[in-house]
């Protein structure tokens, strides 16, 4: 059972780092280009607010993606 829910929490994880990257990414990128694009006046706390649950997306799927791979890992049978 343990496996089954590791293979679950793998695949959540991949998919919260698809779309932080997918949602947030872009979200970063249009508020990086109009940061670039008023020399630095506008769009700061936006860029950095995007580059910031990027981040945390992505640290959050990293880590269901390691808690689900040490949920998989087959443990030897006892007097084998």
């Amino acid at each position: 059972m343990s496996r089954i829910i590791g293979y679950m929490l793998q695949l959540a994880g991949c998919l919260c780092i698809a779309w932080g990257v997918l949602v947030w990414g872009s979200f970063a990128l249009v508020a990086f280009k109009g940061f670039i694009g008023t020399d630095g006046n506008e769009a700061g706390g936006e860029l950095l607010t995007f580059l910031g649950a990027l981040l945390l997306f992505c640290a959050i799927g990293f880590a269901s993606m390691r808690y689900g791979s040490k949920l998989i890992v087959r443990r030897k049978a006892f007097g084998r």
